[in-house]
């Protein structure tokens, strides 16, 4: 899977710490150190990792996934909040 492809895919659940390695642009001994630390969350099937693709959200952001997109929604809504505050200082 290259790399835009990994980025737009909804249905992508996990991602091999090769997967994560290509997005992040890190190399995979860094990302398999950091599996094994626990800095990142991996559940092991059989040989393979697999990594939540929430993750990315979180490494980018600090923030769980479902926070994030809150926070996103709230920072839209302060948008069309301050929109409208100017709207109706500039009719006063």
């Amino acid at each position: 899977m290259n790399n835009s492809t990994l980025m737009y895919t909804k249905d992508v659940q996990a991602l091999t710490p090769e997967d994560l390695a290509q997005i992040l642009k890190m190399s995979k001994a860094t990302i398999y150190r950091k599996i094994r630390t626990g800095d990142i969350p991996a559940k092991k099937i059989g040989k393979d990792y697999r990594i939540p693709q929430t993750y990315i959200y979180y490494f980018q952001t600090g923030l769980d996934y479902d926070i994030y997109e809150k926070e996103k929604i709230d920072a839209d809504i302060l948008n069309k909040h301050q929109n409208l505050l100017k709207e109706v200082r500039k009719s006063k």
